[in-house]
């Protein structure tokens, strides 16, 4: 039997915060805004978005997509609602591992708003990542 050389190198898992508000997706809508950067090659292991104030607006429904500039839904198998009760929406964004692409880190959150301006809503991500190319921790 072969035996596999483990690396004897580790990484702390990195962080970012993101807020955003309802100003952020005036007058860019259907487009995306930058969340945050992460290292060209990185493993995202979680994006989880939250809402403090629901969006609202005088009607219409306002959404969301986790991406990149590649794939504007990236990170969200389906719209991610901003309009539901503040706090943590029920089609959160999900993560399982995805790698950045090494043309396009950045991750970002793309307002998709069905009818209507909105004209109140804010709420923050997290993510979570690894940054493949840095050792910060020695094996012993």
């Amino acid at each position: 039997m072969s035996v596999k050389t483990i690396p004897d190198t580790r990484q702390w898992p990195l962080a970012a915060y993101a807020p955003f508000s309802y100003e952020d997706a005036l007058g860019v809508a259907d487009a995306a805004i930058v969340l945050f950067a992460v290292p060209a090659g990185a493993i995202i292991t979680q994006l989880k978005l939250t809402t403090t104030v629901a969006f609202a607006s005088g009607g219409g429904t306002h959404d969301a997509d986790i991406g990149d500039v590649v794939d504007t839904d990236r990170y969200s198998a389906t719209v991610v609602e901003l309009d539901g009760t503040a706090g943590a929406p029920t089609n959160n964004a999900v993560v399982d591992g995805s790698i950045t692409t090494s043309a396009e880190p950045n991750v970002t959150l793309d307002f998709v708003d069905g009818t209507g301006v909105a004209t109140s809503g804010a709420g923050f991500v997290v993510g979570t990542y690894i940054d493949t190319s840095r050792s910060t921790e020695n094996y012993e």
